[in-house]
């Protein structure tokens, strides 16, 4: 992790430990390169050697990564990557992000990494999408809430950011109920 040391890291785990809680991190990952991220750890190769950076997820009990897919989505349909079969590919779908996650969480033998579900009070407003300015209704800010809970299947633990109005989740709950037959939270 590039500007926290590890050691201050290790001593407040264990004094959030000591008094019996979760140490918990929600990192932002404005990115589908999520191996590129702190988030696990990486091994690089200086000098004809191997060195092992540890990740965050070696020092916390959860991590849920922010996709950003609801502040951001326009910025997903734009982005360019290179799938398995080293085809380059423009455009990412919320699943597609999730299932990397989940085969870096495999690969890196990790089992505490997830993600957040996001929303606010543009699922009621409309509003400006973060990245890209652009204007759009609430029904597309409540499409792009529901489709973390379409993605969800595979994942055991879940976070949620929901604006400072707690009407927002149950708003969702509503929303996601009647049109995908399954609660948001």
């Amino acid at each position: 992790m590039p500007y926290v040391n590890p050691q201050t890291i290790d001593i407040l785990s264990e004094e959030i430990h000591n008094r019996g809680l979760e140490f918990i991190w929600i990192p932002y990952a404005r990115t589908y390169a999520l191996q590129n991220t702190d988030i696990w750890p990486r091994d690089y190769p200086v000098c004809g050697k191997d060195w092992s950076i540890p990740g965050g997820s070696e020092f916390f009990d959860l991590v849920f990564v922010q996709s950003n897919y609801y502040q951001c989505r326009d910025w997903y349909k734009n982005v360019q990557w290179t799938d398995e079969e080293r085809k380059v590919r423009t455009g990412l779908s919320l699943g597609e992000w999730v299932d990397m996650l989940t085969d870096i969480n495999r690969s890196k033998n990790t089992s505490n990494v997830f993600v957040e579900f996001e929303c606010d009070g543009r699922i009621l407003t409309g509003g400006d999408d973060n990245c890209s300015g652009i204007w759009h209704p609430s029904t597309e800010y409540k499409d792009r809430a529901c489709k973390y809970v379409e993605c969800s299947g595979q994942l055991i633990n879940l976070a949620y950011y929901f604006d400072t109005n707690l009407n927002n989740i149950s708003f969702m709950n509503g929303y996601c109920q009647e049109t995908l037959g399954e609660r948001y939270v």
